[in-house]
């Protein structure tokens, strides 16, 4: 189960040795001992990483079903949450993307598709771009750039406009966080996500509709 999370959650390439924490008994071992700790008081739990790029979070499974990050209560289910770890520091640049000749190479008829931290893949439907889009305008005059950055909680790919030393998100994917579990029994689930304002929805990124973010990993048992 852990090489089967480690493979799903690394940015390394799938099936890789790499992607396993490189398949290290005490790596391994030292994520089962605290991972399956039955102890919610353990000192063991804080968050830690053993290779892969993976970081472990401890989480209190609240009643209603939430996942929060602080000890559970008495009684309260807790678990771990395996996500993406941060790039190191020396590494971070390498994880900016300038997609900008790919772009290029598609425009103006064709679709671009680019791997993204081997976890996306990314389609921009350049049809779609329409007449004198500031943006793609200032790719092909060479004054912009389109880069892709990892950005938020999940360092979920975001597309970003890099134009007169500026950086503006242009498109992202949008998708509630931490709404996942289901409640206990006999417990109402009585959160919601609440639904963008009129605001927010006005202010949408003007490539959202040209770009789309596929997750590819898989969940596979070899």
């Amino acid at each position: 189960m852990v090489l089967r999370i480690l493979r799903y959650i690394s940015p390394r390439p799938w099936g890789t040795i790499r992607a396993q924490a490189g398949r290290r008994s005490e790596s391994l071992h030292r994520i089962v001992q605290r991972v399956w700790d039955p102890d919610p008081a353990s000192e063991s739990r804080t968050r830690f990483e053993a290779g892969g790029n993976v970081l472990w979070t401890p989480v209190r499974i609240c009643p209603d079903g939430r996942l929060k990050y602080e000890r559970p209560r008495q009684g309260e289910r807790f678990g771990w949450l395996a996500s993406r770890a941060s790039p190191a520091r020396h590494s971070r640049t390498s994880s900016n993307l300038d997609i900008s000749a790919e772009l290029l190479s598609s425009h103006p008829k064709r679709r671009a598709e680019v791997l993204c931290d081997n976890r996306f893949l990314i389609t921009f439907r350049l049809e779609d771009i329409p007449p004198g889009d500031p943006i793609m305008a200032s790719v092909i005059e060479g004054s912009g750039k389109v880069m892709l950055l990892l950005g938020g909680r999940w360092l979920w790919p975001q597309v970003v406009w890099r134009h007169k030393g500026e950086d503006v998100v242009v498109a992202c994917i949008s998708a509630p966080e931490l709404d996942w579990y289901q409640p206990a029994p006999g417990v109402r689930k009585h959160y919601s996500t609440s639904p963008p304002s009129e605001t927010v929805q006005e202010a949408r990124f003007p490539w959202q509709d040209i770009v789309h973010f596929n997750f590819i990993r898989v969940l596979d048992e070899h």
